[in-house]
């Protein structure tokens, strides 16, 4: 039996999203905070997966609630090197992640076609979305083991940003035109 299936070339995205919480920002300093409060350690994970349930809901059905200052300050925090352009929120599209939505608005705003766009994510649901939205995507595994396999596969995949970043920059560029 042959593998007939089209061969896909993905190229050198012009631009590059980055996922915030667990991909930029890690959510390890939390749990210290958590128990300094007299919080279980544990509470952490329960904390994050109900965010994440929540706001896949709400998008699910066409409801927004806003998500906090917190990211998107933590964010310009991290950002005193002039290396980031742009803060999008969900808030400005009403949808949470993996709406399709997001990652287009995303590109729209950046000004550039889906395809010239990549999202650079540690969660195998957000590679997926943005990949059915068509941007390139770029897995950090944090050597977390392997991405779901029920998902569509990122472009590149690394244990750390640096390694999918220099993954991104090694794909062929696309021809001008």
């Amino acid at each position: 039996m042959t593998d007939e299936s089209p061969v896909v070339v993905t190229y050198r995205p012009a631009v590059v999203a980055f996922d915030m919480i667990e991909t930029l920002m890690s959510l390890e300093p939390l749990r210290a905070r958590l128990t300094e409060a007299g919080q279980p350690p544990h509470l952490l994970e329960a904390w994050y997966t109900r965010t994440l349930r929540d706001g896949m809901a709400l998008s699910a059905t066409g409801d927004y609630a806003t998500f906090t200052d917190v990211a998107e300050s933590s964010l310009r925090g991290l950002t005193s090197y002039s290396l980031v352009d742009r803060v999008i929120s969900v808030g400005e599209v009403y949808r949470w992640k993996p709406a399709t939505l997001v990652y287009l608005y995303a590109a729209e705003v950046m000004d550039v076609p889906a395809e010239r766009m990549a999202l650079v994510a540690a969660h195998d649901w957000d590679c997926h979305g943005a990949k059915r939205a068509g941007l390139t995507t770029g897995w950090v595994s944090r050597k977390s083991g392997g991405f779901g396999a029920i998902f569509a596969p990122p472009d590149v995949v690394g244990d750390n940003l640096t390694e999918v970043v220099d993954k991104l920059l090694a794909l062929k560029p696309r021809s001008p035109g």
